[in-house]
């Protein structure tokens, strides 16, 4: 087990050194001329952030036109966004936050807090999909993981027993590990992995569950078959997904089934 732990932080934190990256912000904010900073930021601070995503920690490097050398950053990303921590040499502790909502059109609002001010700027966002990061073993699908996010609707269910999108959209991930998690209101399943080094973007993977499933009055003493097929391309420069989820209890036929139409989403 400790041999595992070590492994895991070793890949983690020396994520960095690959120079290669999943994801970029780039913007630019003026910090006031104060005594406290010796009147050093009289333009404003042009900064770029590259990190790398693993089980939701952030490791990757932050730069700007006022530092010699790239400062290693770590954070944390879920559902609602983005928060990210620099030690910068003169600013001090930064926190730089996104929210998911915010982000469309290549663009997302950035708050950043400072131990003097705080700026709330729109940032540019950018997804490396020719990044090394998530290419082995993904063939087809190198450069597709990350959060998918859209339209989706229910197609199928009579009997009333699935509410998968009564609160909130339902969200594909990809992690980099090639695990396939499907999210339902905040409720995070692994359905399955992609299989190595796929030829194509068409997808189907099941998994077989016994036991309740968060968001559904399925019966718990039953087990489930929950399937999600379709298949990811590439419009433009845009990673998308087509395809449905589907439940269907193994004990009565109880089926619910969701339309999707996904976008990875860069945040």
């Amino acid at each position: 087990m400790k041999s595992k732990l070590f492994l895991f932080l070793f890949i983690l934190f020396t994520l960095p050194a690959l120079a290669q990256y999943q994801f970029k912000w780039s913007g630019s904010f003026t910090v006031p001329a104060l005594d406290t900073i010796n009147n050093r930021f009289p333009t404003p601070v042009a900064f770029t952030i590259e990190w790398n995503e693993l089980n939701h920690f952030m490791i990757g490097i932050y730069k700007d036109n006022y530092i010699d050398a790239p400062i290693n950053i770590s954070g944390k990303s879920n559902l609602d966004g983005r928060n990210v921590s620099v030690q910068h040499p003169t600013l001090g502790t930064m926190n730089l936050t996104s929210s998911t909502s915010t982000a469309s059109n290549g663009k997302v609002s950035v708050s950043i807090s400072t131990q003097t001010n705080i700026f709330n700027i729109l940032a540019n966002m950018a997804s490396l999909s020719n990044s090394s990061f998530c290419s082995t073993g993904f063939g087809f699908l190198s450069g597709y993981c990350g959060t998918y996010a859209g339209s989706n609707f229910e197609m199928e269910d009579g009997n009333n027993l699935c509410n998968l999108v009564t609160f909130q959209p339902l969200l594909i991930e990809i992690l980099p590990n090639t695990d396939v998690n499907v999210v339902t209101n905040g409720n995070r399943q692994k359905i399955g992995s992609i299989p190595l080094d796929p030829l194509s973007g068409t997808m189907s993977i099941s998994t077989h569950h016994c036991g309740a499933i968060p968001d559904t009055v399925l019966d718990p003493a039953h087990c489930q078959t929950e399937t999600l097929q379709g298949e990811f391309s590439q419009v433009s420069d845009q990673h998308v997904f087509n395809g449905s989820f589907k439940i269907v209890d193994e004990n009565n036929g109880s089926t619910c089934i969701y339309n999707l139409s996904l976008n990875q989403k860069v945040l």
